[in-house]
């Protein structure tokens, strides 16, 4: 998962993150798509500079202060940022 998490990063915006610099961040039972869990992970250092690598299916990148998240982000991930700033490492959405 961790693999996977480090090559999308290096396909998807350019950047090199170590293994030792992704941490465990939250776990959520998602009702969508018929049920899944979605694991979520911090990395708060790597090398590079974020660049849009896929442009014909993300028009930009943005940062966003996680106190103050896009209005159109979406809503299960919104949910997961705010389990995530509180601290709760499980919740279960939309059941």
């Amino acid at each position: 998962m961790i693999d996977a998490l480090i090559r999308e990063a290096k396909e998807e915006i350019g950047i090199s993150i170590a293994p030792k610099d992704v941490h465990f961040a939250h776990i959520m039972h998602n009702s969508s798509s018929g049920g899944r869990m979605a694991f979520y992970f911090s990395v708060r250092s790597w090398k590079g500079e974020p660049e849009n690598q896929e442009p014909d299916k993300c028009a930009e990148l943005q940062w966003f202060s996680a106190d103050e998240p896009p209005d159109h982000m979406i809503d299960y991930c919104r949910a997961a940022m705010a389990h995530i700033a509180s601290g709760r490492p499980f919740s279960i959405y939309g059941w």
